[in-house]
């Protein structure tokens, strides 16, 4: 469970307060939230907009559809960055601080503006869940892949299924096997994955993260990462998405298109292990 943050000065209302420690520098971590090259090559597909105050930012994920456009109320290098949406139901609030650390860098993520009402408690847990799910990748990147572009993979589903049935197929090693392995288990933040696919790819790396909802972890093979998500779609439909997606620093566009055929066909057996019926012609496929 995800807890209920109340936000501190400069934000309101419900916040989401997530930070980690990286060994990498603060002017690393400054370049990786602040430069839209580098951003593309950890978080969004697309990034545009300098980091100068009132200029306005815009972050995309292409697959999605969506865009993300963030005023930038102040920038005081390289140790805060406070940003503004207004795109969405409610102004929320972006806070990106730096500071060193003992062990290196640390790096918060204050993010606000969520209504307190029990409407939005299932919007707000999944916007934790990404957030602490992305700043676990963004720790892999700066240690290990700063710098470096990437090629992604990514499949995702419209359904309706129990959340403690997807929990046990993105985590026990009897539910794996019903979709994605045939051999192995995930183990707990920190520790080491090892993982036989079906089809026979092996996939050993570090587990990144585990939030309760969705999971990360690196992907030594193709020197990347691989993520289970999960998170409302439709609510008026009773619908959530699943997705599975990663992306490799040293993959070529043809390797990623030949990962994602293989996550096609492990989010077809996903589905039918969660026993949702088929949607109509309108179904997402992406």
């Amino acid at each position: 469970m995800i807890p209920m943050t109340e936000a501190r000065a400069d934000h309101t209302g419900r916040a989401v307060d997530v930070e980690i420690v990286t060994r990498a520098t603060p002017a690393r971590a400054w370049e990786a939230w602040t430069d839209p090259a580098r951003i593309t090559e950890w978080f969004a597909d697309r990034a545009t907009g300098f980091v100068l105050p009132n200029q306005v930012l815009r972050w995309s994920n292409d697959r999605l559809k969506a865009e993300t456009t963030y005023t930038v109320l102040s920038a005081t290098p390289p140790t805060r960055l406070l940003l503004e949406s207004t795109g969405g139901p409610t102004p929320s609030r972006l806070e990106v601080e730096i500071s060193p650390a003992r062990e290196g860098t640390r790096i918060r993520l204050i993010h606000s503006g969520f209504p307190l009402t029990a409407d939005f408690d299932e919007h707000y847990v999944a916007v934790a869940s990404g957030w602490r799910m992305a700043i676990a990748v963004l720790r892999y990147y700066l240690e290990f892949q700063f710098g470096r572009t990437r090629q992604s993979f990514f499949v995702c589903r419209p359904v309706r299924y129990s959340g403690s049935r997807l929990a046990s197929l993105y985590r026990d090693p009897a539910g794996l096997q019903e979709w994605l392995t045939e051999a192995g288990s995930l183990g707990t933040p920190g520790g080491r994955v090892h993982l036989v696919l079906k089809g026979g790819r092996i996939l050993r790396g570090d587990m990144l993260a585990d939030t309760g909802t969705e999971v990360a972890m690196g992907w030594d093979e193709i020197n990347g990462v691989l993520e289970f998500k999960s998170f409302p779609w439709d609510r008026d439909n009773g619908m959530r998405a699943i997705c599975v997606r990663g992306w490799g620093w040293e993959l070529s566009a043809d390797q990623a298109r030949e990962i994602e055929v293989e996550i096609q066909s492990a989010v077809d057996r996903l589905e039918t292990a969660l026993e949702v019926a088929p949607l109509s012609a309108t179904s997402l496929r992406i």
